[in-house]
């Protein structure tokens, strides 16, 4: 109607609610998610070695889950960081492009430090562990994200997910020192590599996101 202003926002955009129903399929559907998510809830406080890993799973199965965490991850940070203007389909189209540069790069990273310092299996065996998490940390983070764009506030947004990347900090945290702790030597490698392997990539994705809503 005229005269009647049409305010931008998370939860006035139809494409969002698309987004979170694209999402819910992409669980339903893949089976990589769903197991990641099971296998999480057996394994989060085991020292085993066993190898848990994507290796098995399709092509189609591993591209839906590297799908799935892109595209929630890059609207659950649009959502945070919007405070005003026109929430856009076309800016949230740019941010998954940063998000999946960074992943990209930061999983080229992961292959080139493994190969030097660790062996194929203990490569093998934390990227299968990566994976676990990362994915259940997608799965936990869908419900919240639709919490997020209900309440649009970007204070609440931002508790919400710096609990959930401490969360996933934490986890990967653990299961690293699981995996590969063996002194105080190996210990101060796993810190480097959640700082420069996690952090970093987080916190670019983070302030490239910024640059581009100014």
């Amino acid at each position: 109607m005229n005269g009647i202003l049409h305010i931008s926002s998370p939860y006035s955009e139809s494409w969002v609610y698309w987004i979170l129903l694209l999402l819910s399929v992409l669980i339903f559907f893949n089976h990589s998610v769903k197991d990641s998510v099971a296998i999480a809830f057996r394994t989060i406080s085991s020292h085993s070695d066993r190898v848990y890993s994507s290796q098995n799973a399709n092509l189609l199965s591993i591209l839906c889950s590297w799908a799935f965490r892109i595209i929630i991850f890059a609207l659950a940070i649009y959502v945070a960081i919007f405070e005003s203007g026109e929430f856009s389909f076309l800016t949230y189209l740019m941010i998954i492009g940063i998000v999946s540069v960074v992943c990209l790069l930061q999983h080229i990273l992961i292959l080139c430090v493994g190969w030097v310092f660790i062996t194929r299996k203990q490569l093998d065996n934390g990227l299968g562990q990566l994976e676990i998490v990362r994915n259940s940390i997608g799965v936990v983070l869908l419900p919240i994200l639709v919490i997020m764009v209900w309440i649009n506030n970007p204070l609440f947004s931002w508790i919400l997910l710096g609990i959930i990347g401490t969360i996933f900090l934490l986890l990967a945290l653990t299961k690293s020192i699981q995996l590969f702790y063996k002194n105080i030597l190996s210990l101060f490698y796993i810190l480097l590599y959640i700082t420069c392997l996690e952090l970093i990539p987080m916190g670019s994705i983070l302030l490239w996101t910024q640059h581009i809503l100014q």
